[in-house]
């Protein structure tokens, strides 16, 4: 219940209060010799200074929740507390550090075999590929990502794997393939009723 309640926090924008919240459940988890939850408690609390500018706390209480579920041996867990170190780092440049986090994120979610996290974890790579102008090998990896999500049918993956393959056709000077792209993700989000999407893509 707590979980629900605090993720409805993030997603509304009341970091502030989740901030608050996640800290008291990692805090009761601590003392009743709960890790998993505990983790749960500071990636959120992670999530929430990141939210709210503060860099150097999130990567703090992310890196801690990535240790203990390591300590417990939750490799999926372990895998999204590096991904989402990687796009703290990435979003201040740091490009060899995003690296590192995020093809350790790609071998736990292999090892582990959660589909929908390898792709995550390519596309991740692919943006930094993207950044250091590396675009063939920023295509190789959105291409990777968008095939798994087509295996699993993850529609909404498949749209932001559609768009940074257009996004790449497009800096090329590509216009046709870039085109093309941006018109399959379109219908996706056509199709799954994606308002946001359709008015970003529109924009």
């Amino acid at each position: 219940m707590y979980k629900g309640y605090i993720d409805v926090l993030m997603l509304t924008g009341g970091y502030e209060k989740a901030l608050e919240m996640a800290g008291k459940v990692a805090a009761v988890a601590r003392a009743v010799g709960n890790p998993g939850i505990e983790a749960y408690g500071l990636q959120t609390k992670g999530h929430a200074y990141f939210r709210l500018g503060d860099y150097p706390r999130a990567l703090e209480q992310i890196a801690e929740a990535g240790r203990i579920r390591e300590v417990i041996g939750d490799k999926q867990g372990q895998a999204e507390s590096l991904l989402n170190k990687g796009n703290i780092h990435a979003g201040h440049g740091e490009f060899t550090n995003a690296m590192e986090c995020f093809t350790g994120s790609l071998s736990l979610y292999q090892e582990s075999g959660s589909r929908q996290g390898e792709a995550a974890s390519l596309l991740s790579i692919g943006n930094i590929h993207y950044c250091q102008g590396d675009y063939d090998r920023a295509l190789e990896c959105y291409r990777r990502s968008l095939e798994i999500r087509e295996e699993i049918g993850d529609l909404m993956g498949q749209t932001k794997s559609l768009h940074s393959i257009d996004n790449v056709h497009y800096y090329r000077g590509e216009f046709d393939k870039a085109l093309e792209f941006s018109c399959r993700a379109q219908k996706i989000r056509e199709k799954i009723g994606d308002r946001a999407g359709l008015a970003a893509g529109a924009a």
